[in-house]
């Protein structure tokens, strides 16, 4: 009796990690539908070999299929900038 009282709480357990888990789920996807970019940013230390070269030259979109939306330097924000950035 004490085992079968186990599993039926376990199954319960159970029920409400799916429930919880497709929830996740659906939210996640409506969010991929509103905004399907996933943005994040790198800082570009002073020693990195490519300081002094443009975004075309380093070939950044052919080498990472990523788009760069902005560089930030200090307090300054250049959106969408373009290859000779």
């Amino acid at each position: 009796l004490e085992m079968l009282e186990s599993i039926k709480r376990q199954r319960e357990e159970l029920n409400v990690l799916q429930e919880t888990t497709e929830r996740l789920v659906s939210r996640t996807e409506r969010f991929k539908s509103v905004n399907p970019f996933v943005p994040f940013q790198v800082e570009i230390l002073e020693n990195s070999p490519f300081i002094s070269q443009s975004i075309g030259t380093i070939n950044f979109w052919q080498n990472t299929m990523a788009t760069i939306v902005g560089i930030r330097r200090g307090d300054e924000l250049l959106i969408s900038p373009g290859p000779y950035a």
